[in-house]
């Protein structure tokens, strides 16, 4: 039998520290509102202390609020959590089994256990695990310790699908056409889905967070999509009832919080927009939404209060909607626990949701702030969620495991090398909250949900929330394993996001062939080229400080010849003058024409002749590099004429300052444009230097010219032929194989499924074909790239 032990945590920071993502950040909301209560209560908090059944950032966040009103916590927490940032932010911290979720986070009676020993008063359930049990609530209930969320029924009654839709048409509310009954085979989603019409969408009645989902255009895609959201529900909820209903084309995917006490009063928030969408789950959130106008938000709150007390419901929960383009919406399902996505709710409200939960668990009434207009609340500003997460956009949004061995949140850390003083060039950190459960350092494991972040800004106008993000993702640097930042990046960055106009199918119709790594403009070109030509460069100045004494910067004045796009692509000449060590800062010369051959020997004599500069550099032991990028206007009127729309949408989205720099040439001062960059360098292979930057990896070949010119007489390396062998495109575990060796196949045929991160994913034949060879078993773990299956 299980024996749970404990061990309390005593914390050596201040009391302040523990609120990091919040300190200095002027987002509304969540830890910025006030606190409802402590003064009518005499500082005297709701409970005395709270277990959060949960893990990563919902725990630290639930954490934060509890810290605010002064309760004490207890974390759980699996094998694979023991040395995470939330249990040590916690003030007791449970062990409760081994990493799978299975044997430690759903273990009801573990959770239990770890509330007896701790006395704990209160328990929030988080998202996900326990968050939508009954029979977790009930047993608290017994146990005499309040559920932080909503009453057993409620729950019961949204969590069922198929029974939730016929409570929402008896509450009034418009639901979307489909079958309301449970759906045993295969061979009936077919025959419900053609009286329907298609195209269909076939879910898990229990279901949540994208599992258990798939959209069929056919008969043989209902059926596939039938057995495999099966499975996953089985595995992922423990019940694998499923319907079916009509699914809505180009469909916005909107949200109305809400939150509900015991006396009868529920308050409604204005609507979240969560389109954007990969795998039926969300990637970029926000609020409000554009599409949504007053009197539609209205309805949508009205609707949302209707199907509240109709169940009787208490503390916050979501309604999901889908919603034409015509602003006709229809009730999807109920979530009855706080969402992934509440912060930029939060933000546009300036409430505290978990705040709110635990004093509605408390059985306080809602304040009247919230009740002051009906319980119908307006949008003040408005904000953005990008989730970062540790999965691979090259290859289809597969998750990623491994190690960060890099990981800094977005901070504005430049310090100006002549001054002293900070380096702002615009108040995006000041309007950026994270979320996150991660430090530098962590694993992540195919146990749980790749979530590395939540990142959220806000401003007055969603433009400015979005130059916001733009900030945020850019100076976010992480190393160790694959991300999805540049991929968010570009959504952020991309015409049909900013005119606001983005539907559940904004993925598949924007990036038709899938996400492929950005093309860089000639300006973002010369910025790395410069950054590349300084690391290699400073790279060598210890060995020749060693060598050369005094004299040793002279060695570092010379050209280089840096190719970003392989060993043979388009040459950039980099002159690297006035070279002094890294708290001074460097200068690097990139001619504006920069073709190969031309004559920079004036570069060396007159440093500002060079386009281009790197001023204000942070780089040491850290592999994230920092600096300031001056570009004189006459130079960036050449990039510019070369390269206008590159160059007009990088500067769009980039903040800019313009200065006066001295032209020793001329001996005048001359206009420029300065601006940030950063970088995380992952050292040298061989020729290249390898950053991530802009949401990239580049690897920039460097030479010295005669170096370049040998290059170009070189063979290209042979490409290895992998259109015979079938390929794990994830790390994860083989669910099943459905061909043998010499079983002849079609193109497209699935031909095995891999499970990780809680997704199973079908793997299908490249082409018509024979299987020469099986080389996994059903139950193997794989690594990525490892070989499944082998074709004549």
């Amino acid at each position: 039998m299980w024996s749970l032990s404990k061990r309390s945590l005593v914390s050596k920071r201040g009391p302040n520290t523990i609120l990091k993502a919040f300190v200095g950040s002027k987002v509304p909301g969540g830890l910025n509102a006030p606190p409802l209560w402590l003064d009518q209560d005499g500082g005297k908090p709701p409970f005395k202390k709270i277990l959060v059944a949960n893990r990563g950032e919902i725990a630290i966040r639930v954490f934060q609020t509890c810290k605010k009103l002064g309760i004490s916590t207890v974390a759980v927490f699996s094998d694979a959590d023991a040395k995470t940032k939330f249990v040590n932010m916690a003030d007791e911290a449970i062990h409760i089994g081994p990493p799978p979720s299975s044997e430690s986070y759903l273990q009801m009676d573990r959770i239990l256990e770890a509330v007896r020993l701790t006395g704990a008063e209160a328990v929030h359930p988080g998202y996900g695990f326990l968050s939508e049990n009954a029979e977790f609530s009930k047993a608290l209930k017994d146990a005499g310790v309040a559920f932080i969320g909503p009453p057993e029924q409620a729950m019961d009654d949204m969590g069922d699908k198929i029974h939730s839709k016929q409570i929402a048409i008896d509450a009034g509310v418009t639901i979307i056409p489909g079958y309301q009954g449970e759906i045993e085979t295969p061979e009936d989603a077919v025959r419900i889905a053609n009286d329907i019409g298609y195209p269909v969408m076939i879910k898990a009645s229990a279901g949540g967070g994208g599992k258990g989902m798939r959209v069929a255009y056919t008969d043989d895609e209902t059926r596939e999509g039938f057995m495999l959201s099966k499975q996953e529900a089985k595995a992922s909820f423990g019940d694998d009832r499923m319907l079916v209903e009509k699914f809505i084309e180009n469909p916005h995917h909107i949200e109305i919080q809400v939150l509900a006490d015991a006396h009868g009063n529920v308050a409604a928030f204005p609507e979240r927009e969560c389109s954007i969408q990969r795998r039926n789950q969300k990637v970029v959130e926000e609020a409000p939404s554009c599409l949504i106008q007053p009197e539609t938000r209205r309805r949508m709150q009205e609707q949302a209060k209707m199907l509240c007390k109709k169940v009787e419901y208490r503390s916050a929960g979501t309604i999901e909607l889908l919603c034409d383009e015509q602003q006709n919406f229809y009730f999807l399902e109920m979530n009855t626990r706080l969402q992934v996505e509440h912060p930029v709710t939060e933000a546009i409200s300036g409430q505290d949701l978990v705040e709110h939960m635990i004093y509605i668990a408390a059985g306080r009434p809602l304040p009247d702030s919230l009740l002051a207009t009906d319980g119908f609340l307006d949008p003040v500003g408005h904000a953005i969620e990008s989730r970062v997460y540790a999965e691979d956009p090259l290859r289809g949004f597969l998750p990623s495991t491994g190690t960060l061995h890099t990981y800094r949140e977005p901070e504005d850390l430049l310090i100006s090398s002549e001054s002293g003083e900070p380096i702002s060039l615009d108040k995006a950190a000041d309007y950026t909250r994270v979320d996150s459960g991660i430090l530098e350092g962590a694993e992540i494991s195919m146990h749980y949900d790749p979530m590395i972040s939540k990142l959220i800004t806000y401003g007055d106008t969603r433009d400015d929330a979005i130059q916001h993000m733009n900030w945020a993702l850019t100076n976010y640097p992480i190393r160790g394993l694959r991300h999805n930042i540049g991929f968010l990046m570009s959504v952020l960055q991309n015409d049909t996001f900013q005119g606001g106009n983005t539907s559940t199918k904004f993925i598949g119709e924007e990036y038709p062939d899938g996400y492929q790594q950005p093309k860089l403009s000639l300006l973002q070109d010369y910025v790395v080229s410069g950054i590349t030509g300084y690391l290699n460069k400073m790279s060598q100045i210890v060995p020749l400080a060693e060598d050369s004494g005094d004299d040793y910067m002279e060695d570092l004045k010379h050209e280089l010849v840096i190719s970003l796009n392989g060993l043979k692509g388009h040459p950039i000449n980099v002159g690297i003058v006035d070279a002094t060590p890294v708290s001074c800062g460097v200068n690097v010369s990139i001619p504006a024409s920069s073709e190969l051959g031309e004559d920079l020997s004036p570069v060396y004599d007159k440093a500002s002749t060079c386009g281009l500069e790197l001023r204000n550099i942070s780089w040491g032991t850290s592999p994230v590099f920092q600096c300031t990028v001056v570009v004189d206007k006459n130079t960036l009127g050449e990039i510019e004429a070369a390269d206008p729309e590159g160059t007009k949408k990088y500067l769009a989205n980039t903040p800019t300052r313009e200065i006066t720099i001295f032209d020793q040439a001329t001996g005048q001062e001359v206009n420029a444009v300065e601006f940030k960059a950063v970088a995380c360098y992952d050292g040298q292979d061989n020729l290249d230097t390898l950053l991530r930057i802009y949401g990239k990896d580049v690897a920039a070949s460097v030479f010295t010219p005669s170096e370049y010119q040998y290059n170009q007489y070189l063979l290209k390396e042979e490409e290895v032929d992998v259109s015979k062998i079938l390929q794990a495109p994830m790390p994860g575990k083989i669910i099943s194989i459905d061909v043998a060796p010499g079983d002849e196949v079609q193109e497209g045929q699935r031909v095995a499924i891999m499970e990780a991160m809680k997704m199973q994913t079908p793997l299908h034949a490249p082409k018509q074909t024979k299987v020469t060879s099986v080389s996994v078993g059903v139950g193997d773990t794989v690594k990525v790239d490892q070989v499944i299956l082998q074709f004549e």
